[in-house]
């Protein structure tokens, strides 16, 4: 009796240990949240991109399918502006039903017929997995993250905003002490290694094609198209990703934002 009051007291404390916030997307000027029924608008304004969705908002179903059940590589695919158009929502709006399409959509914004550009996705709410090297030929996986909180910045030295941001996000990992994985892509091996010595950066650093498999599994580029940066994934110790910013933060919030995540608050800085 008292092995299996002991047992039980652990499964408490461990479930209390790795309780956790629900997973936050926030892609230009949206930022949603998930719940149990699906995915809460938290901040959202019409500029510079519209969606149909205001504050509030609860996003109940996505083209047919149970919203609760989309993990946030999904739903970053999903609004990141240059990708599929044609998306049907049902929302929750004021307590009241309401069908709605994503985007104002313009005629020359549709794909070819038959194209997926969410095949090589992640589902669910797991960071995928990836083999790749760093800049210097050292293999390196996700799975070697694992067990530490996780920042990964993907980024290029020909991207303005990157370069704004990257001293905030330096800043950081240094005060909040995840891991720091900086992800450099479209670049030029040089200007990432000078980079790397301006910022005194001695965090692992990897150079991609935007079409590579780690930026297409976290929704950030598609097999059809280039994606957008800058953009930040946040990972908990156990795998689970807890923010996917696209363009999403203002780089003076990065590290309330990085903050109020790791510390399980509630957060108004994703925006």
């Amino acid at each position: 009796m008292k092995r299996l009051f002991l047992c039980v007291f652990i499964a408490l404390c461990a479930h209390f240990a790795y309780s956790q916030s629900e997973p936050t997307v926030a892609v230009d000027n949206l930022t949603v949240t998930h719940e149990h029924k699906g995915w809460r608008v938290i901040s959202a304004s019409t500029t510079p991109i519209h969606f149909n969705l205001i504050k509030g908002d609860l996003i109940v179903r996505i083209d047919g399918k149970n919203a609760a059940d989309t993990g946030p590589m999904l739903m970053a695919s999903l609004f990141n502006r240059d990708h599929r158009q044609g998306i049907d929502l049902f929302i929750e709006r004021g307590g009241l039903p309401l069908k709605i399409g994503l985007r104002e959509i313009q005629g020359q914004d549709y794909e070819p017929v038959g194209a997926n550009p969410f095949r090589h996705v992640a589902s669910g709410f797991s960071a995928p997995d990836a083999e790749f090297n760093d800049i210097d030929g050292q293999p390196l996986t996700l799975e070697q993250f694992k067990g530490k909180w996780l920042l990964i910045n993907f980024m290029g030295t020909w991207c303005s905003p990157c370069m704004e941001a990257l001293p905030k996000v330096l800043s950081s990992a240094d005060h909040d002490q995840p891991s720091l994985l900086i992800v450099a892509l479209k670049d030029k091996a040089e200007a990432v290694r000078r980079m790397r010595q301006t910022y005194k950066i001695k965090s692992p650093v990897a150079l991609m094609g935007a079409m590579a498999p780690l930026p297409i599994g976290f929704g950030i580029s598609t097999n059809l198209w280039t994606g957008q940066i800058p953009a930040l994934v946040l990972i908990r110790p156990d795998g689970e990703v807890a923010l996917i910013s696209i363009r999403g933060i203002d780089p003076n919030h990065i590290g309330p934002a990085i903050d109020g995540l790791m510390n399980n608050k509630a957060n108004e800085d994703l925006r």
